[in-house]
């Protein structure tokens, strides 16, 4: 078949949404596919917030120009690309439309308004005009257009059925694939007490959490080493630790050119309170590797985290969550959820998820 991958992203391998394009493009070429993506490269000149508005519009006229009478047989958009598209521009492509769900805008923006309300951000007023207004209405008119949608957790398909009835038969739960950091076969040997933290100094990330944790396990337990990852700077968060802690903290700089497999081979357990994901592909790499994760219970984490194979706690309960790392401290528990972490990633190997994908994908074009 031949695919057309369009995302409203930078089509650049080192970064999220756009990176997992170019790996699903990948695979899809390992299974003898013909794929062509494409990212914010069709709003150029402009860039930024700019690009990403006109996006849409690009998406339309690339359509109307290129992927008519038969052109592509599988045309996939990330959410919100194709609300200017008539459906009628559509049914001319003949090809089977694909909106793919990276982490649904309308469970971020609860999660935000939520954080807003308790008063842990402050959402600046124009943030509920598109954001948190007109945005969430070009995606919902994206994914209603689909003959195929992808999600990456169980909560955003039910949330898809209930509040916009969407066919369910229409629906692939299903994350992108992996990148090179994702381990087919991993012999982990020993356990340890090296700790990796996951995320910057963004309120989305945990920051506040992981910063309290951090202090407090520090303080507990004198064998065990902190990486801190996506922190430049551990100052930013006004860490203040005694000389004994602090020069067990130290953070990951890629500059340095070590590999993320490279990472989560010197550290035991992976800590990523994040408040809100799709499906992230750092927990499926990690678990891969024999990580014993500790993250939120949260859509997402709580789709890829099952309870043989790491823990989660509420977004907030530090109490919780340093009682875990104290149980993934332990070295039996340690390396009986290693090992399980290990075999239960194998069902996310990038070859079985898009053998799944496309398996459903000539379904969908029987049925039509």
């Amino acid at each position: 078949m031949k695919f057309a991958l369009l995302v409203h992203q930078p089509l650049d391998r080192g970064s999220g949404v756009g990176g997992t394009t170019l790996l699903l493009a990948d695979v899809l070429r390992e299974h003898g596919h013909t794929v062509e993506t494409h990212g914010l490269e069709l709003s150029a000149p402009l860039e930024g917030l700019i690009a990403q508005l006109l996006f849409p519009w690009r998406v339309r006229a690339w359509i109307r120009d290129i992927a008519v009478n038969g052109a592509y047989q599988v045309i996939e958009t990330s959410s919100g690309d194709l609300w200017s598209t008539s459906r009628r521009q559509l049914r001319r492509t003949s090809a089977l439309v694909v909106v793919r769900s990276h982490g649904l805008e309308h469970l971020a923006v609860r999660a935000r308004r939520e954080g807003a309300r308790k008063g842990e951000i402050r959402l600046r007023w124009r943030y509920h005009l598109y954001h948190g207004g007109w945005r969430l209405w070009e995606v919902r008119r994206s994914f209603t257009k689909a003959d195929v949608v992808i999600v990456p957790n169980v909560t955003e398909s039910e949330f898809l059925v209930r509040k916009w009835r969407i066919t369910p038969s229409k629906i692939l739960i299903s994350p992108p694939p992996a990148g090179a950091s994702f381990a087919v076969n991993c012999e982990r040997q020993g356990t340890g007490t090296r700790v990796l933290v996951a995320g910057g100094n963004q309120w989305r990330k945990g920051s506040t959490e992981h910063l309290g944790i951090v202090r407090e396990i520090l303080a507990r337990r004198d064998d065990v080493t902190v990486t801190w990852m996506g922190l430049e700077n551990p100052n930013a968060l006004g860490i203040e630790l005694p000389e004994s802690s602090a020069n067990r903290l130290s953070t990951y700089d890629p500059q340095t050119g070590e590999s993320m497999a490279s990472l989560f081979d010197r550290h035991d357990i992976l800590l990523m309170k994040t408040r809100f994901e799709g499906l992230p592909l750092l927990l499926q790499e990690a678990m891969s590797r024999g990580l014993v994760v500790v993250s939120s219970d949260i859509p997402g984490p709580r789709d890829l985290v099952i309870e043989s194979t790491g823990f989660l706690s509420a977004v907030g309960d530090e109490t919780l969550t340093l009682e875990q790392i104290e149980h993934a401290l332990e070295p039996e528990t340690q390396g009986r959820m290693s090992r399980a972490a290990v075999v239960h990633a194998r069902s996310f190997r990038p070859d079985v998820i898009v053998g799944d994908y496309l398996a459903f994908l000539l379904a969908r074009e029987m049925k039509s």
